[in-house]
């Protein structure tokens, strides 16, 4: 099921959505500027892609963090890729209606609101169960705020953190209700940041996008296995992404690390 239909924006969002989404941009931002503790879990493109974890706050979740290094062509005497392009790359990771398209992880998504200023709104998402049913459909519903408005160079980013004041209708959009389905949490400081990488002037410009999760997923599995499973899926999604855009004929490219 791909519901991809959006409800009309409502006038502005309620402050408490506003608060939450402030705190957790704020702990996005904090864990992207800490450089030590992190652990390397996979490593792949001549480090173009690279995932790594640390332990999350209160014995909690594991934070992890998944790099993508990627280039488009530059244009101009400045060596900028055009923003509306870099645009279309973010928005590739950042959307539900794109990424259920070719993230197999993802069973349906639906937008619950969308607020009148073209930045918050409340989602919601299901993912497939695995290994026979062994594993449960998970499913989650978040607050989110996404900032790259249209003319807008990068850094773009996508915040996003659990909500609950909704669950009842995200639940309505599901089968039987979500009686089998396990309620999901993403915590606060989980979101997508693409930020330019470097000032190149060979006709690419390169961009790293950083995808962190601190999730929640609930259910009896003990956090080894999810933990393993979280890494792959991290690998899965950003590489995902790039080959879905140049499946739509986007020159996106995969750059190895500095002194790979």
């Amino acid at each position: 099921r791909r519901r991809v239909a959006r409800p009309p924006a409502m006038r502005e969002p309620p402050a408490g959505l506003v608060q939450a989404l402030n705190d957790s941009q704020a702990t996005l931002e904090a864990t992207l500027a800490a450089g030590e503790g992190w652990k390397v879990r996979l490593k792949e493109r001549a480090g173009a892609l690279v995932v790594t974890s640390r332990a999350g706050p209160k014995s909690g979740p594991v934070i992890v963090r998944g790099a993508l290094r990627v280039s488009l062509p530059a244009v101009g005497a400045d060596g900028e890729a055009d923003s509306e392009l870099a645009r279309r790359v973010f928005e590739e990771y950042v959307l539900y209606e794109r990424r259920v398209v070719w993230d197999a992880g993802i069973a349906s998504q639906t937008q619950i609101r969308a607020y009148a200023d073209g930045q918050h709104s409340v989602n919601a998402y299901e993912v497939h169960g695995a290994a026979g049913g062994l594993v449960q459909a998970r499913y989650f519903v978040e607050a989110r705020r996404t900032l790259c408005a249209e003319g807008q160079s990068p850094p773009y980013t996508n915040v996003c953190v659990d909500w609950t004041l909704d669950d009842a209708e995200a639940m309505a959009t599901l089968p039987k209700g979500g009686k089998k389905h396990i309620r999901g949490r993403n915590l606060p400081g989980s979101g997508l940041v693409m930020r330019r990488a470097d000032g190149r002037t060979d006709g690419r410009a390169t961009f790293e996008i950083s995808m962190v999760g601190c999730s929640d997923l609930g259910g009896w599995l003990p956090a080894s296995v999810t933990d393993r499973a979280t890494y792959g899926a991290y690998r899965d999604i950003l590489l995902g992404g790039v080959e879905a855009l140049k499946g739509v004929g986007v020159d996106v490219r995969l750059e190895p690390a500095p002194g790979a």
